[in-house]
């Protein structure tokens, strides 16, 4: 075999590998490019209903008492405001848990782990460590730095 052919051979291997990896990595990215969107579409049913006129959301102190009241986490560290009042505000607690919480009752909405958040999660696991666990997860960060370099 000469070297112009032993060069080739290397060459293509190499190619191939990283070049299925730089794919993989490719399309998780781009999925990773719209997740807020994605989650904003999937907790659509979190939004509440357009308020009677001159009905006003509840202050956070409120809010947090009410959710507290009826389940909701009992130390919030932070609040989450959109703009819109329709939005739900996100109540988050120190141990990293959220509420999805009614601006204008207090009611719960739930916690926002939906299908879509657990597969966007799943998918930022495949781009960032080629889904491995624990200690392996420097393996899979080194895995995919070698094929982006290759």
């Amino acid at each position: 075999m000469s070297l112009r052919r032993a060069i080739f051979w290397v060459h293509l291997t190499v190619g191939a590998a990283a070049g299925s990896v730089i794919l993989m990595m490719a399309a998780t990215g781009t999925l990773l490019t719209y997740e807020a969107q994605l989650n904003r579409w999937a907790l659509r049913g979190y939004r509440s209903a357009p308020p009677p006129a001159g009905v006003e959301p509840l202050v956070v102190d409120e809010l947090i008492a009410r959710a507290a009241a009826v389940g909701g986490p009992a130390s919030v560290t932070s609040v989450v405001l959109n703009r819109d009042p329709r939005e739900p505000a996100i109540l988050r607690s120190a141990d990293g848990s959220r509420a999805y919480v009614d601006r204008f009752s207090g009611e719960l909405r739930g916690d926002g782990d939906t299908a879509t958040s657990r597969f966007l999660r799943s998918v930022l696991h495949w781009h960032r460590w080629f889904a491995l666990d624990g200690d392996f997860r420097i393996v899979g960060r080194t895995f995919t730095a070698t094929a982006n370099l290759a």
